[in-house]
């Protein structure tokens, strides 16, 4: 007999925790072929459309195979993407960065859910013209500190620097 239980989707939070976490960092080389690929397909996206392009796209399926075919193979995927970003964000520590926290507040994360560091403090909210803003300071996976504000109104995102100790 069949069960009525629904069956929830797995979340991004239950991938294995080599994906999640900084255990299996990609290769520079790998590295290399991501970032080639995604300015081959910029470069083709701007020479199909150049209007289009400078204000940010908006791509029908057959534009984007079209576009694909002209740079010699595919766009690279949102999880090569983010693995990318990871790498770079291990190997040359960036002077800003823009990401997200989760709900507790005790991490930072990068757009596909990678754990970029952990939140080590958390100031008091303070409203300006009515949002909500905390002041963190948190430690990179990479080893670097990071002070900024986190948005608690319109979003779960945090604009971080580097602090003066870490740079």
């Amino acid at each position: 007999m069949a069960s009525n239980k629904r069956r929830s989707r797995p979340s991004r939070r239950s991938r294995p925790a080599s994906r999640r976490h900084h255990g299996n960092l990609i290769s520079s080389g790998e590295a290399a072929r991501i970032r080639s690929a995604l300015s081959a397909y910029e470069k083709a996206q701007e020479s199909f459309d150049p209007k289009r392009h400078k204000r940010g796209g908006g791509w029908t399926e057959s534009e984007q195979q079209q576009i694909a075919k002209s740079a010699g193979g595919r766009r690279p995927t949102n999880e090569e993407l983010s693995e990318l970003e990871v790498y770079e964000f291990m190997t040359s520590p960036p002077e800003r960065l823009f990401a997200y926290y989760n709900k507790e507040l005790t991490e930072i994360h990068n757009w596909m859910g990678v754990r970029l560091g952990r939140i080590i403090w958390r100031g008091h909210e303070r409203r300006q013209m009515g949002g909500k803003l905390v002041s963190v300071r948190a430690i990179g996976e990479n080893g670097r500190t990071y002070v900024g504000t986190c948005n608690m109104t319109g979003g779960t995102y945090c604009k971080l620097r580097l602090s003066r100790s870490s740079r």
